[in-house]
């Protein structure tokens, strides 16, 4: 995706101890949290619905727990489309895996500890 948002400069160490420049063009920010030592996005994942819409569903997480799934659109150009909901407080996404897209609906599956089950949810954005 090429936005026209900021540049992040860094870096990497390769297997050898070799500095490696590394520059993100383009850099769309989609969440505010200000204390990740509270509060942060994790198992982020991404469903492309058409050329010009995408829906990225992420979990927020307290240190020990999820506390709840949001899902966004976004344009292809990473501009937010409306505001982030909650597709429901049994939706939870794996640490794996990809959404799939069908039709109009999007699924993902994560497993459930407690039960021990895989949970599929669907969700129509």
């Amino acid at each position: 995706m090429l936005t026209s948002g900021k540049t992040g400069k860094g870096g990497f160490f390769t297997f050898n101890g070799v500095w490696t420049d590394l520059e993100n063009k383009g850099i769309v920010r989609l969440t505010r949290y200000t204390d990740k030592a509270k509060e942060n996005a994790s198992r982020i994942k991404t469903a492309q619905l058409s050329d010009d819409e995408i829906l990225v569903i992420r979990e927020t997480w307290t240190p020990d727990a999820c506390v709840s799934t949001y899902a966004m659109k976004i344009s292809s150009t990473g501009k937010p489309v409306g505001e982030p909901v909650e597709p429901g407080a049994a939706a939870r996404l794996s640490r794996q895996g990809d959404p799939l897209v069908i039709g109009n609906r999007v699924f993902f599956i994560a497993g459930d500890k407690v039960s021990k089950e895989l949970v599929v949810t669907a969700y129509q954005p």
